[in-house]
C-alpha cells in the first residue's frame, strides 16, 4: 500500500469519525483515484470496524444524499431537539462573534444523526437568523 493509500484511508476514517459524510466521487478526485479504488478503501473500513469497533460502529450509505457516513451507538449522537435547545441558548447568549457561533452551530450540526440533520439546520438556521 503506498504512502497516498494510506492518507486517502486516514482521511475518509477522518471525516466519517468527525460526522461528516462523504462521496466516492469527492475522495476519488481528491486522490485522483478511480471511484472503484474509493469503493475499496471503504470496503476495508466496514471490515475493520466489523471485526475491531466494539462500539456498534458501521458505515453506511444515505440514498438521498449518495454519502457515505458513520453510524454510531444512539448514544453518542445528539438528538435534533437537544442540538436545537442548545442553538437556543447559545444564540441567546450573544457572547460570540457571529463567525464564532456559526462555526459552534455548524460543529453542532455534525454531532446530529445523519437523517436528521437537514431538518435540524433548518431550524437552527431559523433560530440564528432571527436574532
Amino acid at each position: 500500500m503506498k504512502i497516498n493509500n494510506k492518507i486517502r484511508i486516514l482521511r475518509i476514517s477522518d471525516e466519517l469519525i468527525n460526522g461528516g459524510e462523504i462521496a466516492i466521487s469527492d475522495i476519488a478526485e481528491e486522490f485522483d483515484v478511480s471511484q472503484m479504488t474509493v469503493k475499496r478503501d471503504i470496503k476495508l473500513l466496514r471490515e475493520y470496524l466489523s471485526i475491531y469497533s466494539n462500539e456498534g460502529n458501521a458505515i453506511a450509505f444515505n440514498e438521498k444524499s449518495q454519502k457515505y457516513y458513520l453510524i454510531k451507538p444512539e448514544r453518542e449522537w445528539l438528538t435534533r431537539e437537544q442540538a436545537v435547545s442548545f442553538a437556543k441558548d447559545l444564540v441567546g447568549l450573544r457572547k460570540y462573534t457571529d463567525e464564532e457561533l456559526a462555526d459552534i452551530l455548524h460543529k453542532m450540526i455534525m454531532q446530529i444523526k445523519p437523517e436528521e440533520r437537514d431538518f435540524a439546520r433548518k431550524e437552527i438556521r431559523d433560530i440564528y437568523e432571527s436574532r
